[in-house]
């Protein structure tokens, strides 16, 4: 599969970005980060690796935006093949989602069960 960067799509408009990339995340927002300075999205990103989401949470709040820890449920009753067996236990899905400092979130995180994530504080380097 080609991999193609976000910004050189040269997208006219970008609103929402859903980066769910099984540990790349930083890669890929890396990727897009003229396009995410530019139009500022509504951002969701996976969030389930203990070792790279200090990274992941710095690069985030490097590009201005405030952090919600979402964490859904894997298994839902209203599934779409209405599959009443939860086979996912009591397993949630680990996320961020991220809304620029400037811009009002179009929900209201807490309705959803989101919790504010503090501001990195520790020191990473640089990025090439």
């Amino acid at each position: 599969m080609p991999v193609v960067r976000i910004d050189d799509l040269d997208l006219a408009a970008c609103h929402f970005i859903k980066i769910d990339v099984e540990g790349m995340e930083r890669q890929a927002l890396e990727g897009a980060v003229e396009t995410i300075r530019r139009f500022k999205p509504l951002l969701y990103v996976e969030d389930d690796r203990a070792e790279k989401s200090d990274a992941l949470r710095e690069l985030i709040d490097s590009l201005g935006y405030e952090m919600y820890s979402h964490r859904p449920q894997l298994y839902s009753a209203e599934n779409f093949a209405r599959n009443p067996e939860n086979v996912f236990g009591s397993t949630v899905s680990l996320n961020l989602y991220c809304c620029h400092r400037s811009v009002q979130s179009p929900i209201d995180p807490s309705r959803f069960g989101m919790h504010r994530v503090a501001r990195p504080t520790a020191e990473l380097p640089h990025m090439t």
